[in-house]
């Protein structure tokens, strides 16, 4: 269940906050060590 669907928006921004600063400093999760391959839930940070 989403922090969002259940009215937490406020702690749902700060983690999105967080993993965007952690995703632009290169830290991710590598899933089934597929390198290459993007999932339908990815987000890609620029």
């Amino acid at each position: 269940m989403s922090l969002y669907r259940i009215g937490e928006t406020d702690k749902a921004r700060i983690l999105y906050k967080e993993a965007e600063i952690n995703g632009k400093n290169g830290y991710s999760i590598n899933e089934d060590n597929a390198i290459y391959e993007r999932y339908p839930y990815q987000v890609r940070w620029r």
